[in-house]
């Protein structure tokens, strides 16, 4: 029940971040229409705590990239038509002795205090925090009917890569 509670509370989120992210102008391309609209960058060099900042459009796939002022990296990877998805990947100094959900979380944390208008990546982290026991069994959980996020961690010597993605199946 209580994991139902943090699905409908995070249902309308999921729909706002989906959105928020790819809000741009419709796409048709010869016979293929696609229904979703362009990816847009979801942060800009004006952004706090943000030291640069680039952002690439190619048909229905974006790359942004961001550094932040503490020297961490975060490359966001946004591409779909029907299916949206959504891959962030942050760079930080090695982290081998976090887990994968507790890395997860601070990340989408550290987002969220950025600024109000990056709020919902709290909410992104609260339904992680509520499904760690899932995240302990797979990589990828269904949040909502259709809807997935997926956790994984590269730890290396020089430094650790979390990958969060937000995805539709």
């Amino acid at each position: 029940m209580r994991i139902m509670n943090y699905i409908k509370n995070i249902s309308f989120t999921i729909l706002s971040l989906f959105l928020f992210q790819c809000g741009g102008k419709e796409s048709t391309s010869g016979k293929n229409t696609c229904h979703a609209p362009l990816p847009q960058a979801i942060f800009t060099e004006k952004d706090s705590q943000i030291a640069s900042h680039s952002f690439s459009l190619d048909g229905h796939n974006a790359t942004e990239k961001i550094l932040f002022s503490n020297n961490n990296t975060l490359t966001i990877y946004q591409s779909g038509c029907d299916k949206i998805s959504q891959e962030f990947r942050f760079q930080m100094p090695p982290q081998p002795n976090k887990d994968m959900s507790s890395l997860g979380i601070e990340s989408l944390l550290f987002l969220a205090n950025l600024e109000d208008k990056f709020m919902s990546f709290g909410n992104w982290a609260q339904a992680i925090d509520s499904l760690r026991n899932e995240f302990a069994r797979q990589n990828e959980v269904e949040v909502e009917k259709g809807f997935f996020v997926g956790l994984d961690k590269i730890d290396s010597k020089n430094q650790t890569t979390m990958i969060i993605k937000l995805f539709q199946k």
